[in-house]
This record gives structure tokens, sequence and C-alpha cells, in this order.
């Protein structure tokens, strides 16, 4: 595909007012993991005396950057579905003003609505199946 596809569907999905959000919500996520099983590598490779004593800091800092990596799980979902539903929107209306803007006598009376309908949906789906399996 052409690098102007590419643009329009980075343009579509919100450009870099979502983009960045989504691409920073990524690295901290990826941080908060790291860190999460440098945590648990480093308390299991101490003394069984040493684990106990610290049991109870290690567990609470488990807890948080689980959490933490949960949070950041959710806010992704929540960016990808917010890009995807903007750009399938943008979609739709550029399709459908073409679909309205056809002649009437050219096109509308000489084709079934039932073709137009399955020609629109296969449009749609042409676009969006891609978009999807993008992020």
């Amino acid at each position: 595909m052409p690098l102007s596809v590419y643009q329009k569907i980075f343009a579509n999905m919100g450009g870099f007012l979502l983009q960045a959000p989504f691409l920073i919500s990524i690295a901290v996520y990826t941080y908060f993991e790291n860190q999460r099983e440098r945590t648990l590598k480093n308390w299991a490779n101490k003394s069984a005396k040493s684990q106990q004593t610290q049991f109870n800091n290690q567990v609470f800092a488990l807890f948080g950057l689980t959490l933490a990596c949960a949070c950041l799980i959710v806010v992704k979902i929540k960016l990808k579905v917010d890009m995807k539903t903007r750009a399938s929107r943008l979609y739709f209306s550029e399709i459908l003003d073409k679909v309205l803007a056809a002649p009437i006598n050219l096109y509308f009376d000489v084709t079934p609505i039932g073709q137009i309908q399955t020609r629109f949906t296969k449009d749609l789906n042409a676009v969006e199946g891609p978009l999807y399996n993008l992020m």
C-alpha cells in the first residue's frame, strides 16, 4: 500500500492526539511489567531469612506493580477502541457521502437496493478488517 493510505489511517485514528498516549501506555506498561519481574526475581534469589523479613514489603510492591499493569491495560484497550471507532466512523461517513452523491437516475434507479447495501457492507469490511488487525 502507498504511504498515503497509512497516513490517512493514522489521521483518522486521531493522529498524535490519541496515538501518543496509546504508545506511552504501552511503554509504561512494559516498564512496570519488567519491574515486577525483576522485583520477584531479586526477592526469590535472597536467603530464606531475608525473604521472610521482607515478605510484606515485597508483596505490597508486587501488588502495586500488578495493579499498575492492570490499570495500564485498561487504558490501552480504551484508547485502542476509541481510535478504531473514530476511524470507522470517518470511513463510514466518507463512503456514505460518496454513495449519496451518486446520480439517482444512473445509479439508484438501475441498481437494486440489496446490491447497494451488499457493496456498502463489503467496502466497509474491506477498510475495517485491516484497521482492526493493524493494532
